[in-house]
């Protein structure tokens, strides 16, 4: 961990896990997580490399997503174990082609509450062991004229 604190690596670890599911590379984002991982998402739980990466490649290739994970705290902690709890702000784009940013969106999709545990490993450090992705607002897609 360096000198990094714990509440840095949680930050930088949940950044750079929802950038890369945002990028659609699921091999590293998955290698961010302990084999037996769960991860409760879209109201499902999955349970391990191999249902995460299922789920995942059921996603839309079309897709243009952001995820703004902003006010993360550790709620607790132990030795090898960190709770850690943010805001998620989930931005979507996709009228079914690729299309090049800027894209027109009339504000964020859903927020949600994450939930993470991390816990620390020897051969990797810190890797996600369960993760919880709560809806806590929809906000109401307008159509959109241009």
């Amino acid at each position: 961990m360096g000198k990094q604190s714990k509440l840095e690596v949680c930050t930088q670890l949940s950044n750079q896990f929802f950038y890369y599911l945002d990028e659609f590379e699921y091999g590293k984002m998955i290698a961010m997580m302990r084999p037996n991982a769960r991860w409760f998402r879209q109201g499902k739980t999955l349970s391990g490399h191999d249902a995460i990466r299922e789920a995942l490649h059921q996603r839309s290739s079309t897709q243009r997503i952001r995820h703004i994970v902003t006010n993360g705290f550790i709620e607790h902690e132990e030795a090898e174990k960190i709770h850690y709890l943010a805001y998620m702000l989930g931005y979507r784009y996709d009228d079914g082609t690729r299309c090049a940013p800027p894209l027109p969106i009339n504000g964020p999709v859903r927020m949600l509450l994450v939930d993470m545990t991390f816990l620390r490993t020897p051969e990797h450090g810190w890797l996600i062991d369960d993760l919880k992705a709560i809806p806590e607002f929809e906000f109401p897609v307008l159509s959109v004229n241009y």
